[in-house]
Formats: structure tokens, sequence, C-alpha cells
């Protein structure tokens, strides 16, 4: 779930709202697990693994940008490598309706998208979400997947040709071959170079429907081919996700390059995870400086690398406004950007390229129709539509924009069905394109800082005035008491019962003695630590008074403190007493509400406001406080 999502499930949770916040803290939390990340001395975090190389001037070119444009390094998540795996690695951008997953490699941008409608289930079957597709832009002359020379069964709708060149694998293009061969082509376009070799990753299952028999061909157009290399009889990979490097001999510089897979007859099926064309698709050995981060404060991703003494940046962004994923490529030098956009849709629809938009539409096996399009404003250079993709050549700076839907409607007596996507869709676009980048970007920022700023959370800062809550270690100590006779327990129970009855009898004791008493307490518990106490929970209760000994008596120097430092536990007591007495109330939504109130009052209370005025304030439509629970 996006922040805009959150924020709606928040408004619904009533007292449920914290609960989600902190299930957000922990998915932060999550994204270091795995040995993913490191620690760096600055307090940020990089990844370890990747062959980018990163050094100080790219944090200077930050530093450089503009405050507006610059990231807090306190809301910051930022990597020293593009992300490779979906779930642990990718950054999530979204706007409660449509969200993506952005991989930041440098010779193609991926972003896996999906709209919160896209759904199988029916009234029969509960179905589930779905992912809807990619978006790729993949820059330099590396080419583009063109039409196979016939028709293939794709194992699954997730198992297309597109999943053998999306930098990612752990997907795979599997396909029933029925006995024929099973051809995959590439096309570059614009300045190209001799291909001199490639690569294979193994799919993540049964090796028998390895690449086993092939030849590799070069054409300069699509008709007649030269063959350039040739396998017969391979054994099938050792190992799953494994790649393998073939070198050949070439000297020319081909427009196609064709494989000729020929599948083993004992096997169905042929898969394959990744397929590289070698020195002709873009590395990443030559980059510097990379860095990839989200900026949590504004929902900003942004990836920034050198290359050749040109500074890449790139900002995405999921607009609630507008309704729409934003994609901007900027560089130093003017004409940097050459390459292609790429419209994957996940579930058999094809692609159609037309002027500087991308169009996918179809329906899913329940009738829900959808459709995601695409549109390219260039600044400079040309832009043509070509073989279901956009080409741009000599582009100064890029705007990316995708928009999608589905004509799903909660409404149960209307079959669940609405209005067909494409008008929606197609307006959506428009309008956004309509706008400049920065109006796109001033919007979202202001609309997203106004559910950020609203909240803040504050974690491993110790309290101004804390103290260890006396009720929990009377209880303890008596356990331990009970338990083994512990003679450490039995004095340090009667120490902490000695100073609540001492902060009792302040207002009748003079400043003079008080201290004395206080100063004889805290010796008395001084000199109780230092002795070794016996029994195994005496020992672990002291181990525990040692290492919390400064907040065993702050209620003693503070009148505002008391001793068992549980105000939340008081403003619920009622409801709780209520409940055991009455049997309980009659639903949850009376104990949720009730529980809200008294936390309410009791905060009004302390704060010295009137209870009344700001019940009345929570219930005024627009308050910026979390609501009341709603009745069912």
């Amino acid at each position: 779930m996006n922040l805009r999502g959150l924020e709606r499930q928040t408004a619904r949770s009533g007292p449920g709202a914290l609960r989600a916040m902190a299930l957000v803290a922990s998915a932060l939390a999550a994204v270091s697990h795995g040995g993913l990340l490191r620690a760096e001395p600055n307090g940020a975090v990089g990844t370890i693994g990747h062959k980018v190389r990163t050094d100080e001037k790219m944090n200077d070119a930050l530093a450089k940008q503009p405050p507006a444009n610059r990231a807090d390094a306190a809301t910051t998540l930022w990597y020293t490598g593009p992300a490779t795996d979906w779930m642990t690695q990718a950054l999530p951008i979204g706007n409660g309706s449509l969200g993506g997953m952005v991989f930041g490699a440098v010779g193609a941008e991926r972003i896996q998208f999906n709209e919160n409608t896209l759904w199988t289930g029916d009234e029969a079957d509960t179905g589930a979400y779905q992912n809807f597709g990619e978006l790729r832009v993949s820059f330099g002359t590396g080419g583009a997947l063109v039409a196979p020379g016939r028709a293939h069964n794709d194992s699954t709708a997730a198992e297309t040709i597109a999943a053998s060149h999306d930098g990612d694998p752990a997907t795979k293009w599997c396909v029933i071959h029925e006995g024929q061969e099973v051809l995959w082509v590439k096309e570059f376009r614009g300045d190209r170079q001799a291909l001199r070799s490639y690569a294979f990753t193994s799919a993540n299952d049964v090796p028998e429907r390895d690449p086993r028999t092939w030849v590799l061909e070069g054409s300069q157009d699509g008709k007649d081919w030269r063959l350039l290399d040739k396998h017969e009889s391979e054994a099938p990979f050792p190992e799953r996700h494994l790649r393998k490097t073939y070198a050949f001999v070439n000297g020319t510089a081909y427009r196609f390059y064709r494989f000729r897979f020929q599948p083993a007859p004992d096997c169905t099926h042929f898969q394959v995870a990744e397929i590289e064309l070698g020195n002709a698709d873009a590395k990443e050995d030559d980059v510097t400086d990379y860095r990839r981060e989200l900026d949590l404060s504004t929902a900003i991703h942004r990836v920034c690398y050198a290359r050749e003494g040109i500074l890449y940046q790139r900002e995405a962004f999921c607009s609630h406004p507008d309704r729409a994923l934003v994609v901007r490529f900027t560089a130093s030098r003017p004409g940097s950007y050459t390459g292609h956009v790429e419209l994957t849709e996940a579930h058999g629809a094809i692609p159609v390229a037309q002027g500087d938009e991308l169009t996918a539409a179809g329906a899913l096996s329940n009738g829900l129709k959808y459709e995601a399009r695409v549109k390219l404003l260039c600044e400079g250079g040309e832009v043509e539509a070509t073989n279901g993709v956009l080409e741009f050549r000599g582009a100064d700076a890029l705007t990316v924009l995708l928009t999608a839907g589905t004509d799903y409607l909660n409404r149960s007596d209307r079959g669940w069905r609405g209005d067909d996507p494409h008008a929606k869709v197609t307006q959506t676009l428009a309008s956004a394109a309509s706008k400049s980048f920065e109006a796109l970007k001033a919007a979202h920022v202001a609309d997203y800082r106004s559910l950020f700023d609203r909240f803040s959370l504050e974690l491993k800062a110790p309290a101004e005035a804390r103290q260890l809550c006396h009720a929990h270690q009377l209880r303890d100590l008596q356990f331990a008491i009970d338990a083994e006779r512990s003679e450490f327990a039995y004095r340090m129970q009667r120490l902490l019962l000695r100073a609540q009855g001492l902060a009792k009898r302040q207002p009748d004791l003079s400043a003079e003695l008080f201290a004395d008493e206080v100063a004889q307490i805290e010796a008395a518990c001084d000199a109780l630590l230092s002795t070794p106490a016996s029994g195994r929970h005496g020992r672990r209760l002291q181990k525990r008074y040692r290492k919390h000994r400064e907040a065993l008596f702050t209620f003693l120097y503070r009148a505002d403190v008391s001793p068992d430092n549980n105000a939340c536990e008081r403003a619920l007591r009622k409801s709780v007493v209520h409940r055991k007495v009455s049997g309980g109330f009659r639903s949850e939504w009376g104990a949720a509400a009730f529980a809200t109130m008294a936390t309410v009052i009791e905060t009004a209370a302390k704060r010295g406001e009137d209870a009344l005025c700001v019940l009345t304030s929570l219930l005024t439509p627009g308050a910026p406080l979390v609501p009341l629970p709603q009745p069912p």
C-alpha cells in the first residue's frame, strides 16, 4: 500500500491508525534485511555487490541542487547500485490507485506497474490482484525485440519473450515449442557495433528446457541471414540462474540478430531467463558516481550517474492530483538521449505505437476491460513510432507519462462494471501532457506533503523524563520473591515502595528533609545493585535495574511524572472496567469509540484544553486529526 492508500486506510481505521503507521515503519526496516544494505559513515545506506562504482562527485552534484530538489538525508533511502530484485531492491512510487516499482538500471529504466482495480475475481471466485505490465525506457542503440518468425505458444501470460531481456533473472521466457524451432530476433537502429559475444541465463527450473542446440545469425534487412555462431547438443546448465557467455569472431555491425533454437525432442517446453547480446547491449562498467534514492518526504525517486563526462539524472513519481506516473530524464550535455520506449502488458495485449504514444488494451478472463497508455514528450531530437515501440534520437531531455485504468465499478447492481476505460485513460493522459514537468512535480509534492507533514515519528530517541514503571517492577519483584525467595527482590521491592511513599509525603516535608531522604534512597539503591544477587530471577532483575538505573526514581525529581508512568493505560482503564463489569460493549465499534474518546479527553486535560472543544473539532469535517471510528 502506498502512502496515499495508507492515509485513506488510516482515516477509516480510527484507533488502528497508529498500528498502520507502525506497519510502515516495519516495512522500511525490512528493506535492510538479507544483507542488502550497509551502514555508511554519514548514516545513509548503500547497496553491496554491484559493479557500479561511486565516489564523492555525485554527492557534491546533489548538494549543489536547489533545496527544493535535494533530498533530506533523514528521510531518504539511497543506494550505490541499480536494483535487480523486485521484492527486496526495487523502490516503490504510487498515488493510491496506480503504483510502480522502479529499478534504476543505467542501460534501461524498468518500472513494473499495476492499478488497484485490475482483478481477476467475480462473485463466484475471489480472484487476485494482477500485475499490469512494465514500462521500459532503453538507452543507446541497444535495439528492441521484434516479432519472431512465427507465433509461439507462451507457457503462461507472464512468461513471454519480453521476459528474456528485462534484466531480471527471476523471470523467464517459456514456450511450448510443438517440435518446431524457436526464434528470437532483435533489431538495432542508429549507430551499431559489431557483435562479438552473447550470454544466456538459465531459468528457475527444469534443466532439460535449457538452450541445447542453436545458431546465431546476422542480417542487414531481416531477410538474408549470415551464420555467426553455432552450438549443438550442449548439456543443460549445471545450475539455475547461471549466466554463460559465448564469444565468436565478427567484424560486421548488423542491424538484425536472430537466434534459432532447436529444442530437445524429449521435452515439450523451451525456456531461458535472459538473453544478452554482449558488447552490442548497453553496459554499466564505465559508469561512475551512481546513486539511486527514494525521498520519503516528497515521494520522488531519483537516479544520478556519470558516464563519459556526462551527468545523467532521472526523477520519477506517481501523481495523485494528475493521476499519472511521471518519469523525467535530463543530462548535462544536449542530445545525449537515444533509445526507445516499450510498454509490456502482462496479459497478452499487443502494444500499439502511434505518434508519440503507446497503448495496450484488453480484457481479463472475467471480462474486466483494462487499458494503459504512455506518452513520450521529447525535448530536442526526433521521435518515431515503429514496431510497437517509440524510438527517440538525439533528445536533450525526456518526460514519459503513463496512465492506466479498468472498467471496474464498485456497484453490485451494475455487475461491477462501468464505462470502458479508454475515454478516461485518454483524457487523463492528455491533461497531464498539457502541463510542464515542473508543474506536475509541484502539484504532486504539495499534495503529498499535505499528508506527510501531518505525522512525524521519532524512533529510539530518549524521552525528556523517562520513568521505569513501578507497577510492572513491583509485579516482577513479587514473582521473584514467590518463585525463589529472592532477598534482592524483597529489598528492592521495599525500596520502591519507600520511594513512592516519600513522593506522597513531599508536600508535608521541607525541601532539605525531602532532599536528604531522596539521597538516602539513591544510596541504598546503589548499594543494592552493587551486591551480586542470588537466584535466576533475582540476577535478571538486578541486571535490568543496573541498565535502567537513571530511570528508577525520576518521579522524585519531577512532579509531573508518576512512578508508574502509564498514563495511556490509566486513560483506557475506565473502558476496561466497564467491559469487565457490564459484560462488554454491544459492539467492537462501541469499545473502540469509547477508548478513543477516553484518550482524547485525557490528553486534553493534560494540555489544559477544554475536552468538549477538542471533541467538537474532531467531529468537524476536514479536521486535521484522525477521525473517531464510524459505526458499521
